[in-house]
C-alpha cells in the first residue's frame, strides 16, 4: 500500500498523460477515447488492488490483534522485550504458560499464524499490544524494555507473579530444556542460567584413595549444577550392585525437585541436597547382564584414523582386540564396532562385526566418548559374548 504523498504523484502523472493523449489526438484528428479508456483503466486497476491490499492488510491485523487478545486474556499478559529498538514477544514463556493453562487451541492458531509473522506485525502496529484497555509496562530491574502486555480487566486480579515486578519473581526458574541426561532452567529473560548434568558412575566416591578401578557389575550416577561458573554437586553419587539405572528416566521424572534445587541455588541457599537412596530407585532399576568370568576385561587403547582399538586379556590369556569405527557429524557420533581378534593358544580368530555399539549428542564428540568410555567398553563387552545391549545412547 502506497502512501498518501505517493498517490498524489501517481494521479499528477495520470492527469498529465491524459492531457498529452488529448493534445496528441487533437493533432492527429483521431478520437481520444481509445487512449483515455486505456490509461484510465490502468489506472483504476492500481487503485482497486490497493484497496484490496488494505483491506486484506487491515483483515490481517484484526486477525493477529484477535489472537494477541486472546492471547493477554488467557495468560493474563504478553512478555515483550526491546532489542534493537524492535519489539519481540517471548514466545517460550507465552508457550509455556499456554501449556500449564491446557490452552492448547490458542496453542495451534500461534503455530499455523507463525511467530514471526505475529512479530512483523506487532513492530509495524504497536498499537496491536495497546489500546485504552491495555497498558505497556516498563520493568524496573532491566534498561531493556522488559514489558508484559495486560487487559486492565484482569487488574483487580492477584498478578503479582505474571508482571515479573519484584527481586522474587526475577529469580522465578521455569524449565528451558531437558534431554537425557542434561536440562537448562532459566527465568522470564533469560539473564539467570542454571545448567544440570546427571554424570553417570561407574566407583565408589573413594575410589582413587582404595585404588579401585572400574567394575561393570556397578552402576551409577550424580546431578551437578553449574551458575555463575559454579559447579554444585546437588544429588550425591548413588551406586547399585548388579542393578542398572533407568537415569533418564529418574532425570526426567525428578526434573521439578531439581528445579526446586536450582531455585535454591539461585537464591544463595547451597544446602538444598536432594539424596537419593536405593528404595528411591526401585522403580528405575534392571539386572545388568552377566558377563562370562572369561570374557576380556578391554581397554582403550588409541584412537587412529578414526577408528577406537580396545585390548583384554582373561585370566586364561586369551587376548582378545575390538576395532571401532568412531564417526562424528554435527554435534552428534557414533561408535560401530567393525571387527574383533581373538587370540588364543597361538592361534588368532578375526570376526568381522559391524554392529553399532553406541550414540550420542554432544558439542564435543571426542571428548564426550572419553567421558563415557565405561558404557562403551560394557556395550562392546556385551556384543563380543552374544548379549543384547539394553540402550546404545550413551550421551
Amino acid at each position: 500500500m502506497y502512501n498518501m504523498l505517493t498517490n498524489i504523484y501517481i494521479l499528477i502523472i495520470v492527469a498529465v498523460t491524459l492531457s498529452f493523449e488529448l493534445l496528441i489526438t487533437k493533432l492527429l484528428d483521431v478520437s481520444s477515447a481509445l487512449p483515455w479508456g486505456i490509461t484510465i483503466s490502468i489506472y483504476l486497476l492500481f487503485v482497486l488492488s490497493q484497496i484490496l491490499v488494505k483491506a486484506n492488510e487491515e483483515s490481517e491485523k484484526n486477525r493477529v490483534k484477535g489472537l494477541l487478545n486472546e492471547i493477554m486474556d488467557t495468560i493474563n499478559g504478553i512478555p515483550v522485550i526491546n532489542k534493537n529498538e524492535k519489539l519481540i514477544i517471548k514466545w517460550d514463556i507465552v508457550f509455556k504458560k499456554l501449556v500449564d493453562h491446557k490452552e492448547f487451541g490458542i496453542y495451534d492458531k500461534i503455530i499455523k499464524n507463525k511467530t514471526h509473522h505475529i512479530d512483523a506485525y506487532v513492530n509495524k502496529y504497536p498499537s496491536l499490544l495497546k489500546d485504552d484497555s491495555i497498558d505497556l509496562r516498563e520493568i524496573r530491574y532491566n534498561i531493556d524494555l522488559n514489558s508484559t502486555i495486560k487487559n486492565k480487566r484482569k487488574k483487580d486480579e492477584k498478578i503479582d507473579t505474571e508482571l515479573v515486578k519484584d527481586e522474587e519473581n526475577k529469580r522465578r526458574l521455569f524449565i528451558r530444556e531437558i534431554r537425557e541426561d542434561t536440562a537448562v532452567f532459566s527465568n522470564y529473560n533469560s539473564s539467570i542460567y542454571v545448567d544440570v548434568m546427571l554424570k553417570n558412575e561407574y566407583v565408589p566416591e573413594n575410589a582413587v584413595e582404595k585404588d579401585i578401578d572400574h567394575d561393570s557389575n556397578y552402576d551409577g550416577f550424580s546431578v551437578w549444577m553449574a551458575y555463575q561458573n559454579e559447579k554444585i554437586n546437588v544429588v550425591p553419587r548413588v551406586m547399585m550392585h548388579k542393578k542398572q539405572i533407568n537415569k533418564s528416566k529418574w532425570f526426567v521424572d525428578n526434573i521439578n525437585a531439581l528445579l526446586d534445587c536450582a531455585t535454591s541455588i539461585v537464591n544463595g541457599d547451597l544446602n538444598n541436597i536432594l539424596y537419593v537412596d536405593n528404595y528411591k530407585l526401585i522403580n528405575y532399576l534392571v539386572d545388568i547382564p552377566e558377563v562370562s568370568e572369561s570374557s576380556s576385561i578391554l581397554k582403550f587403547k588409541q584412537l587412529k584414523n578414526e577408528v577406537l582399538v580396545f585390548m583384554g586379556t582373561d585370566k586364561n590369556n586369551k587376548a582378545t582386540t575390538a576395532y571401532c569405527e568412531f564417526k562424528t557429524g554435527y554435534n552428534r557420533f557414533e561408535v560401530i564396532l567393525k571387527n574383533i581378534e581373538v587370540k588364543e593358544d597361538g592361534k588368532i580368530q578375526s570376526l568381522d562385526v559391524d554392529k553399532t555399539v553406541a550414540i550420542g549428542s554432544s558439542f564435543q564428540p571426542l571428548v564426550t566418548m572419553l567421558e563415557k568410555m565405561p558404557e562403551l567398553i560394557r556395550n562392546i563387552e556385551l556384543v563380543i559374548n552374544n548379549q543384547d545391549i539394553s540402550s546404545i545412547v550413551i550421551s
